[in-house]
């Protein structure tokens, strides 16, 4: 008979929010379980796996982790969901800005989108700690905005041949650049070692500890003896008793027999999209909607940075250049603009950031064997790719929902997806092309190709706010309807904070989280 696992606090998922608030609560005496549904990474296996693409099918190949998904979309939608020990951190890019001042305050300072409860001011402390405890490296200029309270506790890179002349082009039309600040050392930090410059395309699925991955937060944890990593394990809902607080997290083993954990603290800190499933898989009495779903936000407003790329030949060779995209440019992030079309930003990454693009319009040509790798050489030494990432207003009708007619491995519902834009994200795409498209030229570069995707990252589906009719969580991050109930990650996002990377922000509120969770359990 199974005996149920008792703890203090339980986190869902090992993702960087799930691992930064393990970290920020362990070594002080209290019982914590993190539920995670992968296993921890094969990295002899994933070295076979050269892009990050790959390696997100690799992640969730697995029959049980898989979650069935109808999607309703006009546009072309793209979703990773990496079921491992440390999440989507095994194969980010590791791009870490803050985000502006007024991107925070989107409602009140352009009139489109949603505020935040918090803002910039009361977030940039946390924001410091996130950039210690992710290893951020990044420029030392004083003129930086927004404006910092602490230097970066790394030097930048320096920017690669491309990124200079993606600068340097910049500059020449008027528009603002800086070096990218990243979580990948450029010195030895904290146990971790220096970026070996890789290039192959291997900087989304680093194989070093060069790049921050967040199970390197879960080991630590680990040291402590209260803490329990149960992995392969799935959440699959969470039990109320009668005060009305959970109970219990009902999970399931990759064989269908149950597990349980008892806990008094529930920390739901999955990715956007499993943070809504979860929530609405958990109906039940005085909540037949979904667990915390007063105000029926649960799943809605799903959110995610709509991606334009081109494909393009330099007149000269960059093909040894490094693929860190080290110099980006916010400029259309901010400005009048923003009231009519979606604020955008712009990088370039060198050739091997491009070979995949380059190769998959190849085999289309029917190329294979030598005369494909020669193809590839060519197109590759002078090759580029342009990047043009753009903000998406958060909108009720694109949404997550439960799909009783499509079930996964364990029986349990899977899920039906609804994601479009309008005018406002397409304006700020058309002008984002545009303004890349005169990039471009300042470089005397030719275009050869074009792509589109959506979703970039996953934001939304579980939004802070103030008020419990139109919010699921509090500015603490408790839901307002569970007393017990926090949740952390991208799904808590009011906005998408422009075309901000989130997962600095992400650390930045879990650090948050966890000194709101060590004053309430007296730590």
């Amino acid at each position: 008979m199974e005996q149920p696992i008792h703890v203090d606090v339980c986190i869902v998922g090992s993702g960087p929010a799930g691992a930064i608030v393990t970290s920020q609560l362990a070594g002080r005496g209290k019982r914590i379980a993190i539920v995670e549904g992968g296993s921890w990474n094969d990295v002899n296996e994933q070295s076979r796996r050269l892009d990050g693409g790959s390696a997100a099918q690799l992640a969730i190949s697995k029959e049980h982790l898989h979650v069935p998904m109808r999607v309703y979309s006009g546009v072309s939608w793209m979703y990773w969901q990496i079921k491992k020990v440390g999440g989507n951190s095994r194969i980010w890019g590791g791009m870490c800005p803050r985000g502006l001042e007024s991107q925070f305050k989107m409602k009140s300072v352009y009139g489109v989108g949603e505020d935040w409860p918090i803002d910039y001011a009361e977030l940039e402390p946390f924001y410091c700690q996130a950039e210690e405890e992710l290893g951020v490296s990044g420029p030392s200029q004083a003129d930086q905005k927004p404006w910092r309270s602490k230097p970066y506790p790394l030097p930048a890179f320096d920017n690669d041949y491309v990124g200079q002349l993606f600068a340097n082009a910049c500059t020449s039309l008027g528009y603002s650049s800086e070096t990218t600040p990243t979580a990948k050392a450029t010195q030895a930090y904290r146990g971790r070692e220096a970026c070996r410059y890789c290039n192959v395309n291997k900087c989304m699925s680093c194989l070093t500890t060069a790049r921050y991955k967040s199970d390197v937060h879960i080991r630590q944890a680990m040291l402590d003896p209260n803490v329990s990593l149960l992995t392969d394990t799935t959440a699959a809902t969470f039990v109320l008793g009668d005060t009305g607080r959970i109970e219990q997290l009902l999970c399931y083993m990759p064989d269908r027999s149950r597990r349980t954990v008892v806990a008094d603290l529930f920390v739901l800190a999955g990715n956007t999209v499993g943070n809504a499933r979860l929530l609405l898989l958990s109906a039940q009495g005085g909540h037949p909607d979904g667990l915390a779903n007063r105000s029926q936000a649960v799943g809605r407003y799903y959110m995610g940075h709509p991606v334009y790329e081109y494909l393009a030949q330099m007149k000269t060779r960059v093909s040894a250049a490094r693929s860190a995209f080290t110099a980006i440019s916010r400029h259309f992030e901010a400005g009048e603009h923003i009231r009519d079309a979606a604020g955008f930003r712009m990088f370039i990454n060198g050739s091997d950031q491009s070979a995949p693009l380059h190769g998959m319009r190849l085999v289309d040509q029917g190329l294979y064997g030598t005369r494909f790798k020669s193809a590839l050489k060519e197109l590759t030494r002078n090759g580029i790719k342009a990047s043009v990432v753009t903000d998406c207003l958060p909108r009720p009708e694109n949404r997550i929902e439960i799909d009783p007619e499509n079930l996964d491995y364990f029986g349990q519902p899977g899920l039906k997806v609804t994601y479009n834009y309008g005018e406002y994200e397409e304006s700020g795409r058309r002008l984002g092309a545009q303004t890349m498209a005169r990039v471009l030229d300042a470089l005397e570069a030719t275009p050869t190709g074009e792509a589109a995707y959506d979703v970039a990252h996953q934001l939304g589906t579980t939004r802070m706010g103030t008020d419990p009719e139109s919010s699921v969580v509090n500015r603490d991050l408790r839901a307002h309807d569970v007393d017990n109930l926090y949740i952390a990650g991208g799904s808590v996002f009011p906005n998408a904070l422009g075309p901000t990377n989130p997962t600095l922000t992400i650390a930045a509120l879990s650090m948050r989280l966890g000194q709101h969770l060590r004053q309430r359990l007296g730590l």
